[in-house]
């Protein structure tokens, strides 16, 4: 085949070749808008997880130590009058309220936005929280309630509470850039309440 001829037939596939071209050129273009908006999407959905984030983390340290106040409460008083009995004075009511986690469930369906270095700590603490405040009207006293509760029914799950977010607390102050780290409540004698409840349980 000559060059004339080569040439001649190119001409006819030029239409062709052209076409082919530009959609590629639209393909490759339109690939390319995909990627920048999912690099956007993903900053997007970074900068809502940091803000979630952020706002449970306020949440959480109202109540640590709220949860914190109950059980050191609880660990001296039953300390002090024994490990056993639903007597808790009904103005333990007034000193240690509840605070509920309004926040948390509020934002409860974007939870799935949080990494699992938050998400993990973060639901367990709400879990731990609900657990102990939860059982903590069963230790005043009830003519009507058959079974008497130890504080370790609130303290357990209040110290796993308090000792458990630290990890997600951490990477919360790590992602958000806060510099100075929140510090722990203290317990008090909650942990010995707990221990001397263990050892005057009844073997089996």
């Amino acid at each position: 085949m000559t060059s004339w001829s080569i040439y001649q037939e190119l001409r006819g596939w030029q239409s062709v070749i052209g076409s082919v071209l530009g959609f590629a050129g639209l393909i490759a273009g339109a690939l390319f808008n995909a990627h920048l908006n999912r690099k956007r999407d993903d900053r997007l959905r970074d900068a809502e997880a940091i803000t979630l984030a952020l706002s449970l983390y306020g949440e959480i340290l109202l109540l640590r130590e709220n949860i914190a106040a109950i059980a050191s409460g609880l660990g001296r008083w039953f300390i002090e009058r024994g490990v056993y009995g639903d007597d808790l004075p009904e103005y333990y009511r007034e000193i240690f309220p509840i605070r509920e986690p309004t926040l948390y469930n509020a934002l409860a369906p974007k939870l799935g936005l949080l990494n699992p270095d938050m998400l993990l700590p973060v639901t367990r603490f709400y879990s731990d929280y609900e657990a102990a405040t939860g059982h903590l009207p069963k230790l005043f006293k009830s003519d009507e309630r058959k079974i008497s509760y130890g504080p370790e029914w609130v303290i357990g799950p209040a110290v796993s509470a308090v000792e458990g977010i630290e990890i997600g607390l951490r990477e919360i102050e790590r992602l958000g850039g806060i510099k100075l780290a929140a510090i722990a409540p203290s317990l008090g004698q909650a942990k010995y309440a707990v221990e001397l409840a263990k050892d005057m349980q009844p073997d089996y």
